[in-house]
């Protein structure tokens, strides 16, 4: 079971990877951070703006749960607004 602790947008200073979707971003860009225990460990993922746009929209998935790339993975590269439209049935 996993506890969020913390949630925040940031604007990072140095590249780092999206752990929704593998992506690298360039210092500037804003993130979400979510920290967070998870089996007694703390740990901390960052998400792209698509990919919190996309947690937003799945509001019952702990970020804390999820595998590196999941996001990516499940969503078969279509873009974050046409899988919503597909699971929403329009």
């Amino acid at each position: 079971m996993a506890t969020i602790i913390n949630k925040r947008q940031l604007h990072i200073r140095k590249p780092c990877t999206c752990h929704g979707c593998g992506e690298e971003l360039l210092r500037g860009h804003r993130m979400l951070r979510v920290a967070g225990k998870v089996d007694g460990q703390i740990i901390a993922v960052r998400y792209c703006y698509d990919c919190e746009d996309w947690l937003e929209r799945h509001d019952w998935i702990n970020p804390l749960e999820l595998e590196a790339g999941h996001i990516r993975e499940k969503t078969w590269r279509m873009s974050w607004r046409e899988l919503d439209r597909v699971e929403g049935g329009a």
